[in-house]
């Protein structure tokens, strides 16, 4: 059926019926005598988020203060042309014009139930061929403004509440569904502590469970979900049985379902900021987070494929070197504020961009396909005190942007604005809303760029295959300065190379903060270099302890009477674990016929050790013995002094010492001969 010959189908004559709904009562105050006085409002609590024609419209308003003889005024007033004209409507204090159609006035009395302070109206909708008396409302489907108004009984205005009422039947052969791939950051600030401790702001707990309860009772949309995996490894080590249900609810969150799917978008293990980590040539460090980030995501939600690393955003202070940077690194499809980017001739684009485009830098070199943020949707988040309203209006809006042109494929990147704390009543009426009309569809942000070609420079749609013609545009200077790295490349090479010895000494799992976290989160966007210091020291706090955990022996005096001969001693290891040592072993006197150093394993407590040790000379010797770390770098004790005192004789004195005793012995010999022969003589 053509658009034509539908819109002809649908031509309908709207007979306003209104009906009685059963409700409660609501007072402002905990006494009767202290009841709120009327406030004015007319405060719409729910209403239908689309109705196809011939169904019905329905509702809610909860009227401030006693309800009394007030009345209620519908106006329904003509099809919205155009986005631009939705846009100049909602302007305070713009003219709507005449109403196609005014219900008179109703009374409050017969819109609720007793004292009951919420009042619910229903309006049914008219085809040509149903019967009855009616006029003439919506000849098209699209966006109609409806206004209730609260009159006092002499009919001032007390109060009124403008909403939209969505007339959508389903799409025409030809017609495409604008895509809507909500892409919604889930991160609290960096949890981990330089102390160790991690501690999660309640704050952003509760925004990141607003997110997570909506898309868990709505698995039918399809969205891309970006977890930071710091946060995600907080919950995962937490002990509140709060954050271990965030975390289950995550998992269910993210898995979606084989007609809607959900994407997680991977990125650092914590936020980095990309310009910074280009400019401090951190591209290796980069790899080493990313690798993290898939791991911890994989496991802490139990992915069943692996985080898409494709994808990212550029920041306010990102250059082209951060696109480029990025690149390196997987990353093919960017995000964008319009802010950020060269302008576009309203007489080529004169609607909202709704296609990919081809991201080039200033010296026109591809970067990679990207997409707006339409940051005019942003307005509608807490745009008002009334998050159902605002929700309401936001379908609204998203609906006169599919209506725009619903021949050519178009897609939104629907990205909540940064600090914006959710509301559950409003994700759950836009994610309703894009559940059930029929001109929105939910998607992932890969779907977005496979499904919709990228836009023509000359405000065509791109066709299939086709790159020539491709719609450019480039950066523009960063609105704010990338922070200084500093030092942080060398001291984190320092750091990583003390912990390294650390470890080949008391093994991984011994250290009472964890220190790889603490690196890891160490570059995170936002520190300061006095705060990223904090965590370098954290770890070398943990790792100093290295310089005293060994005891070694008291200075003594060992005597040897052989050349070759074992010296005993002890070291005591201080520690309640094994730890990996090596001895050695120096003197000038002294050799060491096993060598100068040996590795030995020491057990808490006290180790006896033998040193087998070959005198050069007689005399006194210095030896010293130290007890380092595995690659010697690191002297894990003082080092000990032992005197050896040798009597051991050498080649040419054992000679001298034979001669001497043969003269002796000669000497004995003559001398008892001599005696002998004075006895006989005399």
């Amino acid at each position: 059926m053509t658009r034509h010959r539908r819109a002809l189908a649908i031509v309908g004559m709207i007979a306003l019926l209104v009906e009685t709904m059963l409700a409660t009562l609501v007072l402002a105050l905990a006494t009767p005598a202290a009841a709120a006085q009327p406030d004015d409002q007319l405060r719409l609590v729910a209403q239908t988020a689309v109705l196809r024609p011939g169904g019905r419209f329905s509702a809610q308003f909860r009227v401030a203060g006693a309800i009394g003889a007030d009345e209620v005024q519908i106006d329904v007033f003509d099809r919205l042309s155009s986005r631009i004209v939705f846009a100049e409507q909602l302007r305070p204090g713009a003219e709507l014009g005449a109403p196609a159609y005014t219900v008179d006035a109703v009374p409050v009395s017969e819109l609720r139930d007793g004292n009951s302070g919420l009042i619910t109206v229903r309006l049914r909708t008219r085809r040509p061929e149903d019967e009855g008396a009616g006029f003439p409302v919506t000849n098209r489907a699209g966006v109609y403004p409806i206004r209730f108004t609260l009159l006092s009984p002499e009919g001032d205005e007390l109060g009124s509440t403008l909403t939209h009422m969505l007339v959508l039947p389903d799409q025409a052969e030809g017609e495409f569904p604008l895509l809507v791939a909500p892409y919604v950051e889930l991160r609290a600030p960096l949890a981990l502590q330089p102390n160790g401790e991690s501690r999660l702001l309640t704050d952003a707990v509760e925004r990141i469970d607003q997110f997570t309860t909506a898309f868990v009772n709505h698995p039918g949309i399809a969205a891309s979900l970006v977890p930071t995996p710091e946060t995600i490894d907080a919950l995962a080590q937490s002990p509140d049985p709060e954050h271990q249900q965030l975390l289950t609810d995550l998992r269910a969150a993210v898995a979606g379902t084989p007609n809607a799917p959900r994407e997680v978008v991977g990125g650092p293990y914590s936020p980095i900021d990309a310009e910074a980590w280009t400019n401090a040539d951190l591209g290796g460090r980069l790899d080493f987070l990313l690798q993290e980030a898939r791991r911890t995501l994989t496991t802490q939600l139990q992915l069943t494929a692996a985080p898409t690393g494709s994808v990212s955003t550029l920041q306010p202070t990102s250059t082209d070197r951060a696109a480029e940077f990025l690149g390196q690194h997987g990353v093919r499809r960017y995000i964008i504020d319009e802010e950020r980017l060269t302008g576009l001739d309203p007489d080529v684009f004169p609607l909202s961009l709704t296609q990919p485009f081809e991201l080039s830098s200033a010296n026109n070199r591809r970067l990679g396909r990207a997409a707006v943020v339409d940051t005019d949707l942003h307005r509608f988040f807490g745009a008002t005190d009334n998050p159902v309203l605002d929700a309401h209006t936001l379908l609204a809006d998203l609906t006169m942007l599919a209506l725009d042109r619903p021949a050519v494929a178009r897609g939104i990147i629907l990205r909540p604005p940064a600090g914006w704390p959710p509301d559950r009543d409003f994700l759950d009426i836009v994610l309703t809303g894009l559940e059930r009309a029929p001109v929105l569809q939910g998607a992932t942000v890969s779907d977005f760029f496979a499904r919709i070609e990228p836009a023509k420079a000359d405000g065509g749609a791109g066709l299939e295959g086709e790159d020539a013609g491709v719609l450019r545009r480039a950066l523009t200077a960063a609105p704010l300065l990338a922070p200084q790295m500093g030092r942080y490349q060398d001291d984190l090479f320092l750091v990583g190379a003390t912990l390294e010895t650390y470890r080949s000494v008391v093994g991984r799992a011994t250290t009472t903060v964890p220190v790889d976290a603490l690196l890891r989160v160490s570059g995170t966007q936002g520190l300061t270099a006095a705060q990223r210091e904090s965590y370098f020291d954290a770890v070398y706090a943990e790792t100093d302890d290295l310089t005293n955990i060994i005891e070694g022996p008291s200075a003594q005096t060992v005597s040897i009477t052989a050349r070759e001969f074992d010296i005993p001693f002890e070291v005591t290891n201080k520690l309640d674990h094994p730890v990996q040592t090596v001895v050695v072993l120096d003197s000038d006197k002294l050799e060491f016929p096993n060598g100068a150093a040996f590795e030995v394993e020491l057990p808490p407590g006290l180790t006896e050790l033998s040193v087998p040790v070959r005198a050069r000379a007689s005399g006194d010797s210095i030896l010293q013995v130290t007890v380092r770390s595995p690659d010697q770098s690191v002297q894990l004790g003082p080092t000990s002094q032992f005197t050896v005192r040798s009597t051991v004789f050498s080649g040419l004195g054992v000679i001298i010492s034979v001669l001497a005793l043969v003269v002796l012995l000669s000497w004995w010999a003559r001398q008892i001969v001599k005696d002998y022969r004075d006895r006989k003589g005399g």
